[in-house]
């Protein structure tokens, strides 16, 4: 939860890659309209928006008061307090549940536990995440993340985007229908660069200073600039999702 600061929910309100829809439609093509849906751990409800397009409504529940504060308003999509240990809602409540980049912080067997209670049997749970590669850009622009990695090699210090249920109890009540990964390009503009760049702590703390929003924002820009970025970017990202059936 200290990740997500009021800066850093600041930039995810501000932009995120237009992944979410991409991974869903990969994820649920052909799948009929959903009912009610329930999205865990919804930040700035980039997410919950992406889902509501399959269902006909979506609960977003986000336990960072940072992120609920600046959730995106959309019609049909709620947005709730979470504790961490409870969802709130009756048994049998969801047609589909989604963690969007949020079970690597969250996963407990009392979070399963939780989930299965309130899913509909023969709901659909998916699990997805996403690493954008930003190495290129850092290394064009002269910065260097600090080395302080947990895992050699990893650029996200430890980080696991391929999280899922394994290794909790499972018994029957769950099953994995696939699980994929793959590398996709997008085009970026040079401001919304500027908020994907400073969405991440790890990434602002390269500019070893701490001055206001708008300085740093404008420091960055300065830098692309300079960097010959001046209009937009090429990125890429690899996506990770893996999907399953709930079988009571």
């Amino acid at each position: 939860m200290k990740e997500y600061d009021k800066i850093t929910a600041f930039h995810y309100f501000s932009y995120r890659p237009p992944l979410h829809d991409v991974i869903l439609s990969k994820c649920l093509k052909g799948s009929e309209g959903y009912q009610l849906g329930l999205d865990i751990g919804s930040g700035t409800g980039h997410s919950s928006i992406a889902l509501r397009y399959y269902c006909k409504k979506v609960i977003g529940i986000e336990p960072v008061e940072h992120m609920l504060s600046h959730a995106l308003p959309h019609p049909g999509v709620e947005y709730q307090i979470y504790d961490l240990e409870n969802i709130n809602f009756k048994n049998d409540s969801f047609d589909i549940i989604t963690f969007a980049g949020s079970l690597y912080y969250a996963k407990s067997q009392r979070l399963l536990d939780e989930t299965l209670r309130v899913a509909k049997s023969s709901s659909v749970i998916l699990v997805y995440d996403f690493r954008i590669h930003v190495e290129e850009i850092l290394n064009t622009l002269g910065l260097i993340i600090p080395d302080d990695q947990d895992i050699p090699d990893d650029p996200d210090g430890g980080y696991n985007h391929r999280e899922d249920f394994s290794g909790l109890v499972i018994n029957d009540k769950l099953a994995m229908r696939f699980s994929e990964e793959e590398i996709i390009s997008f085009t970026i503009s040079q401001t919304n660069l500027v908020h994907l760049l400073l969405s991440d702590m790890n990434h602002r703390a390269i500019f070893h200073e701490k001055p206001g929003q708008k300085a740093i924002d404008k420091k960055v820009t300065g830098l692309l600039e300079q960097a010959g970025i001046r209009k937009e970017a090429k990125l890429t990202s690899t996506i990770f999702y893996s999907v399953y059936d709930v079988r009571k």
